[in-house]
């Protein structure tokens, strides 16, 4: 299998996913995370990271507002459809990362 088709695989990682009761996790929607400002940060981060720096994503409101109902599991699949690669590992260290913001009140 080629490459980049590897995001199929993400539905298997989902088992291993932690969601702690008042904490971000990747299947929380992008419009939650970035309501909060350590979500946004953190997010922004990650998407250029996840993007190779090639995407100004903050430049582009209308990205952000469609991409806000997607959770971050479902982006991440998406961007393996456009040739992003990021291993259930990375996957995983982000989720844990998103397990540290907490969600507002």
């Amino acid at each position: 299998m080629p490459e980049r088709w590897y995001w199929v695989n993400l539905p298997h990682c989902w088992n291993d996913i932690d969601a702690p009761e008042g904490y971000f996790s990747l299947n929380d929607k992008l419009e939650d995370i970035m309501a909060s400002e350590e979500g946004n940060q953190f997010f922004m981060q990650v998407f250029r990271q996840m993007a190779g720096g090639n995407v100004a994503v903050d430049e582009n409101p209308g990205m952000m507002q469609m991409m806000g109902g997607f959770t971050v599991l479902r982006l991440v699949g998406l961007m393996g459809t456009a040739g992003a690669k990021i291993t259930k590992e990375q996957l995983l260290g982000i989720n844990a990362q998103l397990n540290q913001i907490k969600k507002p009140e």
